[in-house]
């Protein structure tokens, strides 16, 4: 029997941003003044078959307008090329022989889907300056085999972001903030089980009772804060849709999830990413 696989996502950047699609979902952005590199577990967004790996290189200034927030912008003259990569990783994962609850054993990724990006030669215009227009997008496709089977919310039905649907999204982060603030675990887990059940699908050793204990301890930790989520601030909402409209992303202007924790120790906040589907004629959390 082969050892168990999972595929995560690699995010490169210097000297400009980059943000890293999988499948038409935004899984991350970078910016050179902070990390420079990046890595996030996408096992659960690989779907049957073909997959698209987009790297998207300075995209807009807000989710909304990622690909078409046009902008024209100077190549720097001093200093290391910019450039950007993306990629799609596989892991394997094997017990040590014969210890079936020791640490895993975790071999060096095997990249199998890349797109990168670097500032083409530096071609002046007419004015003297070798300005390029962003955003600018590179798009690599693989097909994967089966994966871990459908998902649900890729037979769910498109949304159209007009005034009803983003009334209903505020409508499901009440109800949400309201089970958050009363801890209550159960409808937390009922507005998030889709999620939960895929979760369970792509990563062993996972099961309902653990992910329930743990969002027990999400919700312990952040009450600690006499107000443990911060208010929303309507004007900032920058919802927006992604996976053939399928899903919409539940973010802000500034690039950060609506719904944001009070950290109990700091005063910091922590986003919560959400993406949501209709299942069952419902807004639920997915992703």
């Amino acid at each position: 029997m082969s050892a168990p696989t999972q595929i995560q996502s690699d995010l490169d950047v210097k000297g400009c941003r980059a943000q890293l699609y999988l499948n038409d979902i935004p899984v991350m952005l970078l910016d050179p003044r902070g990390m420079g590199g990046q890595r996030v577990a996408s096992e659960q967004l690989i779907v049957p078959g073909k997959n698209r790996l987009e790297l998207l290189v300075e995209p807009g200034l807000t989710p909304s307008t990622a690909r078409t927030g046009a902008r024209h912008l100077e190549k720097p003259t001093e200093g290391d090329n910019p450039f950007a990569s993306a990629k799609t990783v596989r892991f394997t994962i094997d017990m040590l022989p014969g210890e079936k609850d020791s640490l895993p054993s975790i071999e060096a990724p095997a990249v199998v889907a890349e797109a990168k990006w670097e500032w083409p030669p530096r071609v002046p215009d007419e004015s003297g300056k070798a300005v390029i227009r962003f955003p600018q997008s590179v798009i690599t496709e693989i097909d994967l085999g089966p994966g871990r089977g459908r998902w649900r919310w890729q037979d769910a039905p498109p949304l159209v972001l007009d005034d009803a649907l983003r009334e209903e999204v505020n409508r499901f982060l009440d109800e949400f903030d309201a089970a958050f603030r009363t801890s209550r675990v159960d409808v937390l887990w009922e507005l998030s089980r889709q999620q939960g059940e895929d979760m369970q699908r792509c990563y062993s050793g996972l099961t309902e009772d653990f992910l329930r204990a743990d969002l027990a301890r999400v919700v312990a930790f952040y009450g600690r804060s006499a107000e443990p989520a911060f208010p929303r601030v309507p004007d900032r909402a920058d919802f927006h849709l992604a996976a053939g409209d399928r899903l919409l992303n539940v973010v802000d202007t500034d690039w950060v999830p609506s719904y944001r924790l009070r950290d109990p120790d700091d005063g910091s906040e922590v986003g919560v990413p959400m993406f949501l589907a209709r299942v069952d004629g419902n807004l639920r959390i997915v992703r």
